[in-house]
């Protein structure tokens, strides 16, 4: 699926290295490259949750990067980057990345502006439209799994029960571009590619015999 050689490498594991989670150390704080300088993530380093999927974007444009915030106690370090009063434009909560002058948050938006910004993108309006669909789509299954239907149903329900719904979609749409034989749209990487990549990995490491079936 993927170009990148580490992006690969991260999507066919069932359960990633607190390493390859935060991006290696090298990689982000290479002090000899303008990149580094320049793209930031700010989010909870030693977590994967929803910077994984931003990560995966910024290795996958061969971007270096830096990470700010150490933990949960070390919200401080990013007061100037997150909230109402900033010099960038006003936002709600982490993720958020900053690029020069720029800062975006929204995980979804983050990750379509640093593809965007590096060339993967859709060759069209309306596919980037429908990729951002199927990635909020993956996002509602992941939003389902993680917080509300496991509460109600139960995990194991859950996956038995639901994930099909959701796999049955994603099938489809797969199958809409080239017989389902490449990528979503066109013939490169987007972010309907990127964030199904992840789920399938999370629901592999979660219920590796049930995703086998």
């Amino acid at each position: 699926l993927f170009s990148s050689a580490r992006i690969r490498n991260m999507a066919s594991k069932d359960e990633l290295t607190k390493q390859e989670i935060n991006g290696n150390e090298e990689t982000k704080n290479d002090s000899n490259n303008d990149d580094a300088e320049e793209w930031e993530l700010y989010y909870w380093q030693g977590m994967g949750g929803k910077g994984t999927v931003i990560r995966m974007c910024l290795e996958l444009c061969g971007l270096k990067w830096r990470e700010s915030l150490e933990g949960k106690d070390a919200s401080k370090d990013g007061t100037h980057i997150k909230g109402t009063d900033i010099k960038g434009y006003p936002n709600f909560a982490y993720p958020i990345v900053k690029y020069k002058d720029i800062v975006i948050s929204q995980t979804a938006i983050v990750c379509q502006y640093i593809l965007n910004e590096n060339g993967f993108k859709c060759d069209n309006k309306l596919d980037e439209y429908h990729s951002m669909q199927v990635a909020l789509t993956v996002w509602d299954a992941w939003d389902e799994w993680a917080f509300k239907k496991n509460k109600t149903l139960g995990f194991d329900k859950w996956i038995t029960n639901r994930i099909g719904s959701f796999l049955d979609v994603l099938q489809a749409q797969l199958q809409r571009n080239n017989d389902g034989k490449g990528y979503f749209f066109g013939d490169k990487i987007c972010i309907a590619d990127i964030f199904v990549c992840d789920l399938m990995r999370r629901y592999r490491h979660s219920k590796k015999q049930h995703y086998q079936q």
